[in-house]
């Protein structure tokens, strides 16, 4: 719903937009560039003639999977993204976006961030209402949060009183 063709769309390094990328895949999108320094997801674009893939280069974290550095945002400035697809794993009004700390991870998510129209957060219900030991983001810097039908209806309507726009697919 999200995605039409010809945009530009960034990806992170999660394993969600792992799964989101294996989507868009088996979609009839065409004219689709996909820009991430997701190291797992290049297999998946070598057969589809509709999808191009760039990845930005750097130094592999080889904890995350990633490519981070210089090189890495340097590629991220060279593209204005439709939509920034990217995930984490705790989330609540109070604690904001966190995760654990890993600088080199959030200076790419934030070059992302400032390179697209769009900021969309990619989360199942397991990871709301959480705290991690780095905050990233403030919550109001998404567009929109994308979970699954598990999330409780009290906790959907706490976070569109508070201005969030969420989808439940």
């Amino acid at each position: 719903t999200f995605i039409r063709n010809g945009d530009c769309v960034f990806l992170d390094n999660s394993t969600t937009a792992y799964y989101l990328a294996e989507a868009l895949c088996a979609t009839t999108l065409k004219d689709i560039l996909v820009v991430s320094n997701n190291g797992f997801i290049s297999d998946l674009f070598l057969s589809n003639k509709n999808i191009d893939l760039v990845l930005t280069g750097g130094k592999l974290n080889k904890k995350t999977n990633s490519l981070v550095g210089p090189q890495a945002v340097k590629t991220i400035q060279d593209f204005n993204a439709n939509n920034f697809f990217f995930s984490t794993s705790c989330i609540s009004l109070k604690g904001g976006i966190s995760d654990i700390y890993l600088p080199d991870v959030i200076d790419i998510k934030t070059k992302m961030l400032q390179h697209a129209k769009n900021k969309i957060l990619l989360v199942d219900s397991t990871k709301f209402e959480k705290i991690s030991t780095a905050k990233w983001f403030e919550i109001d810097i998404v567009d929109f949060i994308i979970t699954d039908n598990k999330l409780p209806t009290e906790q959907v309507e706490e976070y569109r009183n508070a201005g969030i726009k969420i989808v439940k697919s």
